[in-house]
Protein backbone atom coordinates (compact mmCIF):
# COMPACT_ATOMS: atom_id res chain seq x y z
CA UNK A 1 0.00 0.00 0.00
CA UNK A 2 1.24 3.48 -0.83
CA UNK A 3 -0.10 6.36 1.27
CA UNK A 4 -0.33 9.20 -1.24
CA UNK A 5 -2.32 11.25 1.27
CA UNK A 6 0.82 11.57 3.36
CA UNK A 7 2.55 13.54 0.60
CA UNK A 8 -0.49 15.29 -0.91
CA UNK A 9 -2.39 16.84 2.01
CA UNK A 10 -2.02 20.43 3.14
CA UNK A 11 0.06 20.74 6.29
CA UNK A 12 -2.39 23.25 7.81
CA UNK A 13 -5.46 21.21 6.88
CA UNK A 14 -4.85 17.45 6.60
CA UNK A 15 -8.28 16.92 5.01
CA UNK A 16 -7.41 19.12 2.03
CA UNK A 17 -5.07 18.89 -0.93
CA UNK A 18 -1.90 20.90 -0.63
CA UNK A 19 -2.75 23.86 -2.91
CA UNK A 20 0.63 23.47 -4.63
CA UNK A 21 -0.47 20.04 -5.89
CA UNK A 22 -4.15 20.62 -6.64
CA UNK A 23 -5.62 20.98 -10.11
CA UNK A 24 -8.24 23.54 -10.99
CA UNK A 25 -11.07 21.15 -9.97
CA UNK A 26 -9.55 20.58 -6.49
CA UNK A 27 -10.27 16.85 -6.88
CA UNK A 28 -7.25 15.72 -8.87
CA UNK A 29 -3.53 16.43 -8.64
CA UNK A 30 -1.84 18.81 -11.03
CA UNK A 31 1.40 17.85 -12.81
CA UNK A 32 3.51 18.71 -9.76
CA UNK A 33 1.19 16.63 -7.57
CA UNK A 34 1.57 13.60 -9.83
CA UNK A 35 5.35 14.07 -9.72
CA UNK A 36 5.33 14.19 -5.91
CA UNK A 37 3.21 11.03 -5.86
CA UNK A 38 5.54 9.23 -8.26
CA UNK A 39 8.64 10.34 -6.35
CA UNK A 40 7.15 9.00 -3.10
CA UNK A 41 7.13 5.41 -4.40
CA UNK A 42 10.06 3.42 -3.09
CA UNK A 43 11.23 1.45 -6.09
CA UNK A 44 12.95 -1.10 -3.86
CA UNK A 45 9.45 -2.43 -3.15
CA UNK A 46 9.61 -3.99 -6.59
CA UNK A 47 11.83 -6.59 -8.13
CA UNK A 48 15.19 -5.25 -9.29
CA UNK A 49 13.97 -5.59 -12.88
CA UNK A 50 11.98 -2.39 -12.28
CA UNK A 51 14.97 -0.27 -11.29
Amino acid sequence: MIDFDAVMHALQSPLSFNPEYSSIDHLHPNDEGYKVMADSIRLNLFDERWE
